[in-house]
Protein backbone atom coordinates (compact mmCIF):
# COMPACT_ATOMS: atom_id res chain seq x y z
CA UNK A 1 0.00 0.00 0.00
CA UNK A 2 0.85 3.35 -0.60
CA UNK A 3 -0.44 7.03 -0.05
CA UNK A 4 1.10 9.92 -2.39
CA UNK A 5 0.44 13.43 -1.09
CA UNK A 6 0.14 16.23 -3.64
CA UNK A 7 -0.38 19.90 -3.11
CA UNK A 8 -3.33 22.02 -3.96
CA UNK A 9 -3.88 25.81 -4.94
CA UNK A 10 -6.92 27.84 -2.69
CA UNK A 11 -8.52 30.77 -4.09
CA UNK A 12 -8.24 33.99 -2.54
CA UNK A 13 -11.02 36.29 -1.51
CA UNK A 14 -9.35 38.55 -4.28
CA UNK A 15 -9.74 36.17 -6.84
CA UNK A 16 -6.21 34.86 -7.28
CA UNK A 17 -4.77 31.17 -6.54
CA UNK A 18 -2.80 30.30 -4.56
CA UNK A 19 -0.38 28.02 -4.25
CA UNK A 20 -0.02 25.54 -0.95
CA UNK A 21 3.00 23.60 -0.44
CA UNK A 22 2.59 19.99 0.58
CA UNK A 23 1.30 19.44 4.39
CA UNK A 24 4.50 18.12 6.23
CA UNK A 25 4.92 17.67 9.85
CA UNK A 26 3.21 16.72 13.36
CA UNK A 27 0.78 19.98 12.96
CA UNK A 28 -0.88 18.62 10.19
CA UNK A 29 -1.19 15.38 11.68
CA UNK A 30 -2.51 17.45 14.66
CA UNK A 31 -4.74 19.46 13.04
CA UNK A 32 -6.59 16.28 11.51
CA UNK A 33 -6.87 14.63 14.85
CA UNK A 34 -8.48 17.84 16.11
CA UNK A 35 -10.69 18.32 13.32
CA UNK A 36 -11.97 15.05 13.04
CA UNK A 37 -13.02 14.81 16.97
CA UNK A 38 -14.76 18.37 16.37
CA UNK A 39 -17.01 16.56 13.86
CA UNK A 40 -17.52 13.27 15.58
CA UNK A 41 -18.33 15.48 18.82
CA UNK A 42 -21.01 17.62 16.71
CA UNK A 43 -22.26 15.41 14.54
CA UNK A 44 -21.28 17.21 11.68
CA UNK A 45 -18.98 17.38 8.26
CA UNK A 46 -18.73 21.23 9.16
CA UNK A 47 -16.28 22.62 11.70
CA UNK A 48 -15.88 26.10 12.62
CA UNK A 49 -11.75 26.48 12.63
CA UNK A 50 -10.93 29.50 14.26
CA UNK A 51 -11.65 29.43 17.61
CA UNK A 52 -11.47 25.44 18.27
CA UNK A 53 -8.37 25.55 16.56
CA UNK A 54 -6.74 28.55 18.61
CA UNK A 55 -8.30 26.58 22.20
CA UNK A 56 -6.50 22.98 20.58
CA UNK A 57 -3.33 24.94 20.54
CA UNK A 58 -3.02 25.60 23.99
CA UNK A 59 -4.33 22.04 24.97
CA UNK A 60 -1.52 21.12 22.46
CA UNK A 61 0.79 23.28 24.57
CA UNK A 62 1.77 25.89 21.94
CA UNK A 63 0.97 29.53 23.63
CA UNK A 64 -1.39 31.45 21.19
CA UNK A 65 1.45 33.85 19.65
CA UNK A 66 0.73 35.70 16.26
CA UNK A 67 2.90 38.08 14.20
CA UNK A 68 5.44 36.81 11.48
CA UNK A 69 7.34 34.88 13.61
CA UNK A 70 4.61 33.65 15.84
CA UNK A 71 3.24 29.79 16.13
CA UNK A 72 -0.57 30.61 14.69
CA UNK A 73 1.22 30.93 11.24
CA UNK A 74 2.43 27.74 10.67
CA UNK A 75 -0.84 26.37 12.09
CA UNK A 76 -2.52 28.23 9.44
CA UNK A 77 -0.08 27.51 6.83
CA UNK A 78 -0.56 23.57 7.44
CA UNK A 79 -4.28 23.81 7.61
CA UNK A 80 -4.53 25.37 4.01
CA UNK A 81 -2.21 22.87 2.85
CA UNK A 82 -4.31 20.01 4.10
CA UNK A 83 -7.20 21.51 3.31
CA UNK A 84 -6.13 21.88 -0.09
CA UNK A 85 -3.84 18.89 -1.02
CA UNK A 86 -4.90 15.84 -2.75
CA UNK A 87 -4.41 12.23 -1.50
CA UNK A 88 -4.16 8.95 -3.66
CA UNK A 89 -4.36 5.43 -1.91
CA UNK A 90 -2.62 2.89 -4.28
CA UNK A 91 -2.88 -1.28 -3.32
CA UNK A 92 -1.35 -3.56 -5.55
CA UNK A 93 -0.39 -7.48 -4.87
CA UNK A 94 1.95 -8.09 -8.29
CA UNK A 95 -1.39 -9.37 -10.10
CA UNK A 96 -4.03 -6.08 -9.07
CA UNK A 97 -3.95 -3.19 -8.42
CA UNK A 98 -6.65 -0.40 -7.00
CA UNK A 99 -6.76 3.53 -6.91
CA UNK A 100 -8.58 5.61 -4.70
CA UNK A 101 -8.43 9.12 -5.27
CA UNK A 102 -9.13 11.06 -2.19
CA UNK A 103 -9.41 14.78 -0.99
CA UNK A 104 -10.22 15.14 3.07
CA UNK A 105 -12.04 18.40 2.50
CA UNK A 106 -14.83 19.19 0.39
CA UNK A 107 -14.96 22.91 1.23
CA UNK A 108 -13.13 25.57 2.98
CA UNK A 109 -14.07 28.95 3.17
CA UNK A 110 -11.24 31.37 3.16
CA UNK A 111 -11.38 35.04 4.86
CA UNK A 112 -8.56 37.57 3.63
CA UNK A 113 -6.69 39.36 6.35
CA UNK A 114 -7.80 43.04 6.38
CA UNK A 115 -3.80 44.07 7.33
CA UNK A 116 -2.37 44.73 3.25
CA UNK A 117 0.89 43.91 4.93
CA UNK A 118 0.01 40.38 5.84
CA UNK A 119 -1.27 38.86 2.58
CA UNK A 120 -2.70 35.52 4.66
CA UNK A 121 -5.86 33.18 4.40
CA UNK A 122 -7.32 32.59 7.57
CA UNK A 123 -10.03 29.42 7.47
CA UNK A 124 -13.58 30.15 8.73
CA UNK A 125 -14.98 26.33 8.50
CA UNK A 126 -13.80 23.22 6.81
CA UNK A 127 -16.10 20.70 5.70
CA UNK A 128 -15.05 16.86 5.46
CA UNK A 129 -15.89 14.98 2.02
CA UNK A 130 -18.97 12.86 2.84
CA UNK A 131 -17.07 9.71 2.18
CA UNK A 132 -14.15 10.65 4.71
CA UNK A 133 -16.95 11.85 7.38
CA UNK A 134 -18.93 8.52 6.92
CA UNK A 135 -15.56 7.07 7.51
CA UNK A 136 -14.93 8.53 10.21
CA UNK A 137 -18.21 7.74 12.10
CA UNK A 138 -18.20 4.46 11.34
CA UNK A 139 -14.19 3.81 11.93
CA UNK A 140 -12.95 6.14 13.70
CA UNK A 141 -10.74 5.51 17.37
CA UNK A 142 -10.77 7.47 20.23
CA UNK A 143 -7.09 8.71 21.30
CA UNK A 144 -6.52 10.52 24.01
CA UNK A 145 -5.94 14.42 23.81
CA UNK A 146 -2.68 14.07 26.64
CA UNK A 147 -1.23 11.62 24.53
CA UNK A 148 -0.89 13.95 21.38
CA UNK A 149 0.18 16.47 23.47
CA UNK A 150 3.10 14.56 24.78
CA UNK A 151 4.61 13.89 21.48
CA UNK A 152 2.90 16.91 19.71
CA UNK A 153 6.48 17.73 18.25
CA UNK A 154 7.17 14.54 16.04
CA UNK A 155 5.67 13.49 13.20
CA UNK A 156 6.63 10.34 13.68
CA UNK A 157 5.95 9.39 17.11
CA UNK A 158 2.01 10.74 16.40
CA UNK A 159 2.61 8.30 13.34
CA UNK A 160 3.57 5.56 15.37
CA UNK A 161 0.84 6.10 18.42
CA UNK A 162 -2.01 6.28 15.40
CA UNK A 163 -0.90 3.31 13.91
CA UNK A 164 -0.98 1.42 18.17
CA UNK A 165 -3.92 2.62 18.40
CA UNK A 166 -5.22 1.32 15.90
CA UNK A 167 -3.50 -2.09 15.85
CA UNK A 168 -4.48 -2.07 19.45
CA UNK A 169 -8.50 -1.80 18.50
CA UNK A 170 -8.09 -4.78 15.62
CA UNK A 171 -5.88 -6.95 16.42
CA UNK A 172 -6.64 -10.70 16.98
CA UNK A 173 -3.29 -12.19 18.46
CA UNK A 174 0.19 -11.51 18.78
CA UNK A 175 1.71 -9.13 16.06
CA UNK A 176 5.57 -9.53 15.24
CA UNK A 177 6.94 -7.14 12.32
CA UNK A 178 10.33 -7.44 10.54
CA UNK A 179 12.50 -4.40 10.40
CA UNK A 180 12.57 -3.76 7.23
CA UNK A 181 8.59 -3.48 6.70
CA UNK A 182 8.94 -1.17 10.02
CA UNK A 183 11.42 0.65 8.44
CA UNK A 184 9.71 0.84 5.14
CA UNK A 185 6.57 2.29 7.19
CA UNK A 186 8.27 4.66 9.54
CA UNK A 187 11.61 5.12 8.17
CA UNK A 188 11.26 7.63 5.52
CA UNK A 189 14.68 9.63 5.33
CA UNK A 190 17.16 7.20 7.02
CA UNK A 191 19.53 5.82 4.40
CA UNK A 192 20.71 3.25 6.64
CA UNK A 193 18.87 0.59 8.69
CA UNK A 194 21.67 0.70 11.85
CA UNK A 195 19.83 4.37 12.33
CA UNK A 196 16.64 3.78 12.16
CA UNK A 197 16.57 1.22 14.68
CA UNK A 198 18.63 3.49 17.12
CA UNK A 199 15.76 6.06 16.35
CA UNK A 200 13.18 3.74 16.82
CA UNK A 201 14.04 2.37 19.87
CA UNK A 202 14.62 6.15 21.36
CA UNK A 203 10.65 7.03 19.89
CA UNK A 204 9.62 3.27 21.88
CA UNK A 205 11.36 4.42 24.95
CA UNK A 206 9.20 7.53 24.90
CA UNK A 207 6.30 5.98 24.25
CA UNK A 208 6.56 3.52 27.04
CA UNK A 209 7.51 6.13 29.43
CA UNK A 210 4.07 7.58 28.47
CA UNK A 211 2.20 4.26 28.53
CA UNK A 212 3.86 1.96 30.88
CA UNK A 213 1.42 -0.75 29.77
CA UNK A 214 2.21 -1.27 26.56
CA UNK A 215 3.14 -4.35 25.93
CA UNK A 216 5.37 -3.35 23.23
CA UNK A 217 9.12 -4.75 22.06
CA UNK A 218 11.77 -4.11 20.08
CA UNK A 219 14.25 -7.64 19.32
CA UNK A 220 17.00 -7.81 16.71
CA UNK A 221 13.98 -9.39 14.11
CA UNK A 222 12.23 -6.32 15.02
CA UNK A 223 8.72 -5.14 16.58
CA UNK A 224 6.74 -7.24 19.11
CA UNK A 225 3.30 -6.00 20.11
CA UNK A 226 1.27 -8.56 22.14
CA UNK A 227 -2.81 -8.35 21.87
CA UNK A 228 -4.11 -5.86 24.75
CA UNK A 229 -6.71 -3.68 25.59
CA UNK A 230 -6.66 -0.49 23.97
CA UNK A 231 -6.72 1.65 27.45
CA UNK A 232 -3.13 0.98 27.45
CA UNK A 233 -2.75 4.05 25.49
CA UNK A 234 -4.92 6.13 28.02
CA UNK A 235 -3.04 8.22 30.15
CA UNK A 236 -4.55 7.87 33.75
CA UNK A 237 -6.09 11.03 35.10
CA UNK A 238 -4.20 12.62 37.85
CA UNK A 239 -6.06 12.67 41.65
CA UNK A 240 -7.11 15.69 43.07
CA UNK A 241 -4.67 17.07 45.40
CA UNK A 242 -5.75 17.28 48.93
Amino acid sequence: MAVLVEAGKLRAPDGSRVQQPVPYGPKPRLILAHLSTEAIRNRSSTIVVAESLTEFMREMGFEKRGGERGNIKPFKEQLQALAACRMEISTWDGKRSAIIDAKPFKGIELWMSDNPDQVSLWPSTVTFSQEFYQSLKTHAQPMDVRALHAFANSARKLDILSWLNYRLHSMKTKLVLAWKPLQSQFGEGFARERAFRAQMADDIEHLKSVFPKLPLNLTAHGLILEKADPEVLSIPKRLPTK
